[in-house]
């Protein structure tokens, strides 16, 4: 199965329905931390429906259009990401992605995104990537623009979360941007 190592305790790689009981703990472990910004953690009531999401995902990698990897540090998953809506005519991917509380703050989004942002452009040729979030979602907006994405606009009243209305940022990547951040030469 598909692995991404970003450092030697860290990688992104692909989860099997073997993985279900621990992502379905690791949902439940954080779903009010999740849910502030994240309108799906309140549907997640079971098992089941963690095997779900996992079968669907990689359905999904299998079809080309997403590549949804559980983050795993020091061999513990502790966090999800993944490129969504990989089309070959568009050639965009939107990076998304969660961790778990505990592991907040200690760079594991941050390295990682660069992992997955890399792969993107590199072995599946995209031109641009897209990172979304909730306005008021300061750590997100931080890993953005650590890794030198542009704002590029506000989507209003973008997403309901617990009966609220929130506003995302869009921040986008272009392939050419990110070879020059690579190389040193912005």
């Amino acid at each position: 199965m598909f692995t991404l190592p970003i450092e030697s305790d860290l990688k992104l790689a692909l989860l099997g329905p073997e993985h279900t009981p621990h992502l379905f703990e690791l949902v439940l472990a954080n779903r009010d931390h999740l849910s502030r910004f994240l309108s799906w953690p309140g549907a997640v009531q079971q098992q089941e429906d963690s095997r779900q999401y996992i079968c669907q995902a990689l359905k999904e990698y299998g079809e080309g259009q997403t590549l949804t990897c559980g983050l795993i540090y020091k061999e513990d998953l502790v966090g999800m990401m993944d490129l969504r809506g990989l089309d070959p005519a568009r050639r965009v991917g939107v990076l998304g992605y969660w961790v778990a509380q505990p592991h907040q703050g200690r760079g594991l989004v941050t390295r990682s995104a660069r992992g997955i942002i890399d792969y993107g452009f590199q072995a599946l040729a995209l031109e641009k990537v897209e990172l979304r979030c909730a306005e008021g979602n300061l750590r997100s907006r931080a890993v953005a623009e650590r890794l030198g994405f542009t704002l590029e606009g506000t989507l209003r009243r973008a997403e309901v979360v617990n009966g609220q209305c929130l506003d995302h940022r869009v921040y986008g990547m272009m392939r050419r941007e990110w070879a020059a951040i690579a190389t040193g030469n912005p």
